[in-house]
């Protein structure tokens, strides 16, 4: 009987012993299918580390080797992003903000209090922030209370929960309104001045400066005393002067002459153009002038525009 019992414990022992093994050779498997990892998976995992929320996140490194993991001792955890220090946020039991996204989104719609759509919100961030994300992000704030969400349609505004600020006195929003009006006033009297200045810049800038005056009356004081002289000559009875009847007879003349001359001057020009349009390219305009023997103004040395200031129409 000793020798049966003595035997069945051994039996037992053994086979414990293949049981305790056998998980052995399990991780021995592991360790052949980790060192067969491949070389693109490795490159996969030496990219950029980014965090879910899209933020470059440099705490995040690549895996290390399994010594390192031994020798790595265990690191307190991370400290969370503070919940605003406002009593109604408090009161509302907000919770931390993990992530570095959310955070800057809720930083930047907090201090300009306004609401934002998700492209806006990308937009004014300067793409700090994955565009993938932003809506993810807003969404997950407002579900945390940290925003609100109004829809219109298939557009979602989002705005800082303005529960999240303390409550204002009434008596601080009174003497706010009237810091409003006395700094309007006040605004609205600097812009007059600022109005009145930049008016008399302008005339300052557009009237002439001295040097400029006193050539411009030298000019004219040289024009009066030659007109003056020319006026003597006029009145002191050595020039035969024309009576009011001859003035108009020869006004008359001139009208009838140059009326004349740019009738003439326009048909001509006509004719030239109507001819020009029918005739053959080799003829050019100068060569068909001086075919015909026509004289335009300029080669006789005239300008008709010279003499409309003495065109004047009689009564």
């Amino acid at each position: 009987e000793k020798l049966s019992r003595e035997e069945n414990t051994k039996k037992m022992s053994s086979s414990c012993d293949d049981f305790e093994e056998a998980p052995v050779k399990k991780s021995t498997k592991k360790k052949q299918v980790g060192q067969s990892e491949t070389k693109s998976n490795k490159k996969a995992k030496n990219k950029e580390n980014v965090s879910p929320s899209g933020v470059s996140d440099p705490a995040v490194t690549t895996k290390p080797s399994p010594a390192e993991v031994q020798a790595v001792v265990p690191v307190a955890a991370p400290s969370t992003v503070p919940v605003p220090d406002h009593s109604a946020a408090s009161a509302l039991q907000l919770p931390p903000l993990t992530d570095p996204g959310e955070q800057k989104i809720f930083d930047y719609l907090r201090q300009n209090n306004r609401p934002y759509s998700h492209v806006q919100v990308f937009e004014n961030l300067h793409k700090s922030v994955k565009k993938a994300f932003v809506p993810r992000l807003l969404d997950s704030l407002a579900e945390k209370q940290y925003l609100t969400c109004k829809e219109f349609g298939k557009t979602k505004l989002y705005n800082i929960n303005q529960a999240i600020f303390p409550p204002v006195n009434p008596a601080e929003l009174t003497m706010l309104d009237a810091q409003i009006v006395t700094l309007t006033a006040e605004l609205q009297s600097a812009t007059n001045t600022l109005a009145a200045a930049r008016k008399d810049v302008g005339s300052l800038s557009s009237s002439m400066t001295n040097e400029a005056l006193a050539e411009a009356l030298q000019n004219t004081e040289q024009q009066v005393a030659e007109k003056r002289a020319k006026l003597a000559k006029l009145t002191d009875g050595s020039t035969a002067l024309l009576t009011k009847a001859q003035v108009a007879t020869h006004q008359s003349n001139f009208n009838n002459y140059f009326t004349a001359w740019k009738k003439r001057k326009q048909a001509v020009k006509t004719m030239i153009d109507t001819y020009m349009e029918a005739a053959p390219k080799s003829v050019t305009r100068k060569k068909f002038m001086e075919e015909k023997g026509i004289e335009t103004d300029e080669e006789a040395g005239v300008d008709i525009s010279q003499y409309e200031p003495f065109f004047v129409k009689l009564r």
